[in-house]
Order: structure tokens, then C-alpha cells, then sequence
């Protein structure tokens, strides 16, 4: 309920650590939120959930989250290479 984003933004990223029904249907109402760093953040924190990765896809995520069939997206070679040395 907390009014700063910077709060929000730290509390949805600790909440990705959580992986349960409530935490994933809180995460899903944040994807909802007109602020893009609240969707990033959201989107990052329901890859860590579910280990899908629709890359800051907002409309995917969304489509996910209400249980359509959504193919996540293919990483191209050259990031594949780099994720390497991450």
C-alpha cells in the first residue's frame, strides 16, 4: 500500500523469491500498473516465478497470467553467446 515507487519497485523484485498462488496473483494485478518500471519489474519477477521469459512482453505476460497459450520467446545466438558470460 506503500505510495513510493521506489518501495513497490524493491518489494515486487524480493517477491519473485516467493513462489506461491497469492504472490503470483499479486504479481499478475502489477502487470496492470501504468508505470513501465512497475512492469519491468513485474515481468522480471514472474520469470524468476516461473522460469518463462517473454522479455518485458507486457501483453504476454498478461496473456500468461490469465492462462492462454503463449510461446515464449527464442533468445537469438548472439544472446545466447552472451548470456554465457553472465
Amino acid at each position: 500500500n506503500d505510495k513510493s515507487q521506489a518501495v513497490k519497485l524493491l518489494a515486487i523484485e524480493s517477491l519473485g523469491n516467493h513462489k506461491t498462488d497469492e504472490v503470483k496473483s499479486f504479481l499478475a494485478q502489477q502487470l496492470n500498473d501504468r508505470s513501465p518500471a512497475i512492469q519491468s519489474s513485474t515481468a522480471t519477477a514472474l520469470k524468476q516465478q516461473t522460469g518463462v521469459d517473454f522479455r518485458g512482453d507486457v501483453a504476454k505476460w498478461k496473456q500468461y497470467m490469465n492462462g492462454e497459450n503463449v510461446e515464449p520467446e527464442v533468445p537469438s545466438m548472439a544472446e545466447q553467446f552472451m548470456s554465457l558470460w553472465r
